[in-house]
């Protein structure tokens, strides 16, 4: 008799979610009940974005999501990685999925934390909430139990003082500005504020869910093939000792990607007056991930663009924000805007922001988020602020939506993503570069197009993007290797579910999930946004080759390229 290998012996047995339950939550009515999915169906969503997205398309009311229901018929997902749980490094994260309440379009955080390892313990692959609680309500997971509690008592309450009270371990919960419906709130999951999640934290408060704790059982699970996984992970770590840049960001975390972006005039200094300055060197060199914690978003958002050069001061404003629910990205851009109107005198009842002192920063952050003192007049949305006050120089936004604390010009691939609303790290422009050149722009379009589908396989599976620093810093935006990242992805997907994936099926997911959330925003009636005016206009830089990417060319080869798939 011949032996069959291993995983094709057990490919007859495997199922996808084998252990896991999908878990739907009706807030309104304070029930829970299992979500039934086919055998089909279980395999073909395979995980994490894919599955998110899947599941929020089939609770959504699409007729029933004006402002005046509030958010009741917008579900949340929450969706953790395929393999979160079996603990490799740089393989939990977990995929959120709203619509965004002031855009109108899907909002999809993914997350590297560990919240997303301790839901797959509780024995859920996913959580969808629908409805809308009719008091302030805590919500909690256990294996085989959902409990819902009042939670007025915790009103008001900061992130860290509201995990402090409720005594759990892992817990995702708001603070007092997504209460109040602040268009710049966050949500702090595991006590790491989320950047770029502003329409997560805001329909959360609308929905009245101050938080949801989870109280996990199990300690991961036993793989189908521990061997493979035990390769797997060498596999990582010899990835990791190709590149020193990686290894950094693996030990001392994001932060050490200042370097890079300062080298390549990527980082912006003033709300994207320079390009290139000195001063970044204290950002990363003088950071002690010990007393001074903040991550690459903050450092530029809350320090360079507001020309903070202070590690411990940019770790206070990164606490305050925590603390207060405030999305770092949307506070940068709001503060740097706010120094320019001032000196056109339309903000004087501010505290003087050009002081550079920090207790004056944080004085403003505090009346935003609880609504009063001076500064409580910031808590709308920019384009509104401008329209009121005026400083339209200092403000960087897309329609309502903030740019990123990036100087996008000269990058052509992360400008054209961000133009169509994608805050992601293109880490190959990072690390080498990305000058648009003439006539290139077909080239940038495709680049696009493959990182939208790399992102989706890897999101789904749960790789962390850091994972192809050592290959983009190689080959990048060359062809060679693009199938290798697929092929990461369909190892951990094997060994995960015990049958066989590979890239081809990996890019495939990845397409899908792509497809899916643009035929999603297309039936919510989203189009590409106009262009800002500082993307086509503003050129001053004293990078040596300062230019302006044509974006109006790059989204035409996009939507081009877009047509053969």
């Amino acid at each position: 008799m011949v032996k069959l290998p291993k995983m094709r012996r057990r490919k007859n047995r495997s199922f996808a979610y084998r252990g896991r339950r999908l878990l739907h939550i009706d807030l309104e009515k304070e029930t829970s009940h299992l979500i039934e999915l086919s055998e089909e169906e279980s395999n073909q969503l395979i995980g994490g974005r894919l599955l998110a997205l899947s599941l929020w398309e089939r609770f959504v009311s699409f007729d029933k999501l004006e402002p005046s229901f509030f958010e009741a018929h917008n579900p949340l997902v929450l969706a953790p990685a395929l393999a979160a749980d079996l603990e490799p490094e740089s393989c939990g994260s977990m995929t959120l999925v709203t619509k965004d309440p002031q855009r109108g379009k899907l909002a999809v955080s993914t997350v590297q934390t560990s919240f997303s390892t301790a839901l797959l313990n509780c024995g859920y692959s996913a959580v969808v909430f629908t409805g809308r609680c009719r008091r302030l309500t805590g919500v909690t997971l256990d294996h085989d139990q959902v409990e819902f509690f009042d939670a007025e008592s915790f009103h008001n309450l900061p992130t860290g003082e509201t995990k402090h009270r409720a005594k759990i371990e892992h817990i995702l919960c708001i603070g007092p500005a997504a209460e109040r419906q602040i268009p710049h709130c966050s949500i702090c999951i595991n006590n790491q504020n989320i950047p770029f999640s502003s329409a997560l934290g805001l329909v959360m408060g609308l929905k009245n869910v101050k938080l949801l704790g989870l109280v996990p059982h199990v300690s991961g699970r036993e793989g189908y093939d521990p061997g493979r996984l035990g390769i797997f992970k060498k596999r990582l770590e010899q990835s990791l000792r190709f590149s020193a840049l990686a290894q950094r960001v693996h030990e001392e975390g994001d932060v050490r990607l200042l370097e890079k972006a300062n080298t390549f005039g990527w980082a912006a200094i003033g709300t994207h007056r320079y390009r290139y300055d000195l001063r970044l060197v204290h950002l990363y060199e003088r950071f002690d991930g010990r007393a001074d914690t903040y991550s690459l978003i903050e450092a530029l958002a809350l320090g360079a663009n507001l020309e903070i050069f202070e590690p411990s001061r940019i770790a206070q404003l990164a606490r305050r924000c925590k603390e207060n629910g405030l999305d770092p990205a949307s506070v940068g851009v709001l503060l740097g805007w706010a120094q320019v109107a001032r000196k056109e005198g339309t903000l004087s009842f501010l505290p003087d922001l050009q002081s550079r002192l920090v207790a004056n920063y944080l004085k403003v952050l505090d009346a935003i988020s609880y609504g009063k003192g001076s500064g409580h007049q910031l808590g709308k949305r920019l384009d509104q602020l401008v329209a009121e006050y005026g400083g339209k120089n200092g403000c960087y936004c897309i329609g309502s939506q903030p740019l990123g604390p990036f100087d996008y010009r000269a990058l052509p691939t992360q400008a054209l993503l961000v133009s169509m609303g994608d805050h992601r790290i293109v880490l190959g422009e990072l690390i080498r570069g990305g000058h648009y050149r003439r006539g290139k722009a077909k080239r940038s379009a495709a680049w696009a197009l493959y990182l939208q589908r790399l992102w989706g396989a890897q999101e789904s599976v749960g790789l962390s993007p850091y994972v192809d620093l050592s290959f983009f810093g190689r080959w990048y935006p060359h062809i060679k290797g693009r199938r290798s990242r697929f092929a990461m992805s369909a190892l951990i997907a094997s060994i995960s579910e015990g049958r066989t994936f590979t890239a081809q099926h990996l890019a495939s997911v990845g397409k899908r999930a792509w497809s899916l959330e643009r035929e999603i925003n297309r039936r919510l009636g989203w189009q590409d946004p106009p262009f800002a005016e500082q993307q086509l206009l503003d050129g001053r830089s004293n990078f040596p080759k300062s230019q302006v990417v044509p974006l109006a060319l790059l989204r035409a080869a996009y939507h081009e390229l877009l047509k053969r798939w």
